[in-house]
């Protein structure tokens, strides 16, 4: 069973069509919620008048209809919600429901897409939730079949003004996956449907090869595989840093992919799902590393699926879309959509050997204090300037637990705008529920750059207290998150580092912190949050 490094990064999402990249976030475009703030007319400007007849009246009574009140005056800022309107922004959820089509994707494959609506059912709609047909329904069946087969979900059940919508997106059974550790890399068939494509992707990883960014591709028709090996990264000083992103390495392969499978105008969902592992950032930063790694571990798992299913919460919509695809005149349709079923394997407690291996947490006790201790002395001196420390605590899990109830207990106690499922084969599993954005990636028609320009946004998040028993009790607590330098100085110092990272490949001068130390609220926390865009 190999396992990724510690954690993964939360899910990533490459939409095949303009290049839509994003993590956990497909290529779409929602009309925005807009709480109308740039109408308000402000009137504290207006001088209001008295019209003093020239004869006394008569009358004891005030006429009130003297008094001019003014009927236009200041013009409020743009709500978040209004930007993101005019922008086209997606919000994060999916397009509006598609119509499906035959489209030739960039590397010379050919699409056909079928949608089929579903009927949007609320939760709250006693009766018909466990009804066929239905969107609760589809998305419950979702959950309890990644159990024991490959496959995503994602789920947004939070709403945030100009930030984010309330969707969710699945499947199962995809016809291809791709993993790698370090520089090798395999674009497996999962079912015979994923046969027929792998052609195609030995065309585009051969191509791939004679550009130089892979040292050897081999096909393994026994295993239903593409097995590639990336070249050496160059030596840092051997290139600039904007290039840094694009030395060969497993993007490479990725970057491959999206163009096989890529194309214009589409429907805005077919592209790969799946997570990063954190050793992914010695693709780039060559690091000396401290700890030893599972040889077996995988940095990168993704799917690229052939069914989807989405529901648009804000829209009340839903929808079902199928693709099969033709590959040198052969095609998927007609093949079943199935795949390899894995049953979750439930911690067992006669096993002996695994009871008495079996620890909680991966450091001592009084360790973790230990190590922060010693991290605040290495502040002091100047030999640290950002540390991060972690531990791992394990639970088992029983017969009863599997992770589809994980999940289904952190979406109903913990809404976010980040919940996921996946299946990632070989027994593992990742489960959670996050309020950070890890990057939202879409083009933006209209702008002060270029048109379509990529516009590449991200929201730090640092500084974070529990919510109080009410109202009030949050308010102060909100005031006191807001008044402490530390809390304050610690977002400054994740902005300085999101905004460097974006000067790499964004626009000089495009890189702009559009909100500054917003609050958003979740069941159990209150976070400050900084909202950052580039081109």
């Amino acid at each position: 069973m190999t396992r990724f490094t510690k954690a993964a990064l939360l899910s990533v999402i490459l939409g095949l069509n303009n290049y839509y990249a994003s993590s956990f976030t497909p290529n779409a475009k929602l009309p925005s919620l807009s709480f109308g703030l740039g109408e308000i007319q402000s009137q504290s400007q207006s001088k209001t008048s008295l019209n003093v007849a020239a004869e006394p009246s008569t009358s004891t009574s005030t006429d009130f209809n003297a008094v001019h009140v003014a009927k236009k005056g200041g013009r409020g800022a743009v709500s978040a919600s209004q930007e993101a309107s005019d922008k086209n922004l997606s919000l994060g959820a999916p397009r509006d429901r598609p119509q499906g089509g035959h489209f030739l994707t960039r590397g010379g494959v050919q699409i056909t897409a079928k949608v089929d609506p579903l009927t949007f059912v609320n939760k709250s709609q006693n009766g018909e939730r466990s009804s066929e047909g239905t969107s609760v329904r589809a998305i419950e069946n979702l959950v309890d079949q990644l159990d024991d087969s490959r496959g995503v979900l994602l789920s947004s059940s939070y709403e945030f003004p100009g930030r984010y919508a309330r969707w969710d997106l699945g499947f199962v059974n995809p016809p291809l996956e791709v993993s790698g550790t370090g520089q090798k890399c395999t674009i497996k068939a999962l079912n015979d449907r994923g046969k027929i494509l792998l052609p195609a992707v030995l065309k585009s990883m051969e191509q791939l090869h004679a550009d130089g960014a892979l040292e050897s591709v081999v096909m393994d028709l026994e295993s239903g595989q593409v097995d590639v090996r990336v070249v050496p990264p160059a030596e840092v000083g051997t290139f600039s840093e904007e290039e840094r992103s694009r030395q060969p390495s497993l993007f490479s392969v990725v970057r491959s992919l999206v163009d096989l499978f890529g194309y214009e105008d589409g429907d805005g969902q077919l592209g790969l799902y799946g997570a990063f592992g954190y050793d992914l950032t010695f693709q780039f930063e060559p690091i000396n590393l401290a700890q030893d790694r599972d040889p077996e571990q995988r940095d990168i798992l993704l799917y690229l699926p052939d069914e989807i299913t989405v529901v648009d919460k804000d829209k009340r919509d839903a929808w079902t879309i199928s693709y099969d695809f033709s590959v040198d005149g052969k095609s998927t349709q007609g093949i079943p959509r199935n795949g390899e079923k894995s049953a979750f394997n439930p911690f067992d407690e006669n096993d002996t050997e695994a009871v008495a291996n079996f620890l909680s947490r991966d450091t001592p006790e009084n360790e973790f204090s230990k190590s922060v201790d010693r991290s605040k002395e290495e502040f002091k001196v100047g030999n640290l300037f950002e540390a991060v420390l972690s531990q791992t605590f394990r639970e088992k899990l029983d017969v009863e637990t599997p992770p589809s109830t994980l999940f289904k207990r952190l979406r109903a106690r913990n809404p976010s705008p980040y919940g996921f499922l996946i299946n990632l084969g070989e027994e593992e599993y990742l489960v959670g529920a996050s309020p950070e954005m890890f990057v939202r990636c879409e083009k933006i028609a209209f702008n002060d750059y270029r048109p379509d320009a990529l516009r590449v946004e991200t929201c730090p998040i640092s500084g974070t207290v529990a919510r109080g028993e009410d109202a009030l009790e949050d308010a102060k607590r909100v005031r006191s998150l807001i008044m402490n330098q530390k809390e304050e100085s610690e977002l400054t110092m994740c902005t300085d580092v999101d905004r460097n990272d974006k000067s790499r490949i964004c626009e000089p001068g495009s890189v702009k912190v559009i909100g500054r130390r917003q609050i958003e609220m979740y069941s159990r926390l209150i976070h400050t949050v900084d909202h950052v865009e580039g081109y």
